[in-house]
């Protein structure tokens, strides 16, 4: 394997490395790290695309080892980083269920209004705000907020008691929601 080969694989590997991170638990920082290593990764498929034409005659299946690398990178790196984010999730959510918990039982007061609770980190968990509003019928809609981006992206876990989601209520605001469990969704925009 050439010096060049070795570096196309340590570029695809260190891109990977942070898409995956940043897929798994999204930040700022991260996505940064993730955007300043696209030009060297993009570099490197190129490189790999045109040694692979260049090589093949002489090296056959080796020629294009490099170039699998590059194209297999972005699926290797989107699975791991989604299965990282869904163990991620999985143990924040007894986390999340304590603090509605809380707050159906009162002990925690929420406004009809939307609004920015102010709880303790160790109670919020990996969240680093939550969001909550009550319904005209009482119902309860917690969004805890877990991940971020550039240029304005959130994504999190949201708690909707009612099954009719209402234009303009907190849970509307969200394009992106699946469900993990009954009244659970993950949430991004």
């Amino acid at each position: 394997m050439s010096r060049i080969d070795k570096v196309i694989l340590a570029t695809c590997a260190l891109w990977a490395t942070a898409w995956a991170m940043f897929v798994a638990r999204p930040s700022g920082g991260v996505q940064l790290i993730s955007m300043l290593l696209d030009l060297p990764f993009l570099a490197a498929c190129l490189a790999a695309l045109f040694l692979a034409l260049k090589n093949w005659s002489a090296r056959r299946l080796a020629a294009v080892v490099p170039l699998l690398a590059c194209l297999l990178s972005p699926v290797i790196a989107d699975a791991a980083g989604s299965k990282a984010h869904a163990v991620f999730l999985a143990r924040s959510l007894p986390t999340f269920e304590r603090v509605v918990a809380r707050i159906e039982s009162g002990e925690i007061a929420v406004p009809r209004s939307r609004s920015r609770l102010d709880l303790q980190q160790n109670q919020a968990g990996p969240a680093y705000a939550i969001l909550a509003e009550r319904d005209s019928t009482n119902g309860l809609t917690a969004v805890f907020l877990t991940g971020g981006g550039f240029p304005v992206r959130h994504d999190g876990c949201m708690y909707c008691r009612s099954s009719v989601i209402a234009p303009g209520s907190l849970a509307a605001d969200w394009r992106h929601r699946r469900a993990i469990k009954p009244n659970w969704y993950e949430v991004s925009d």
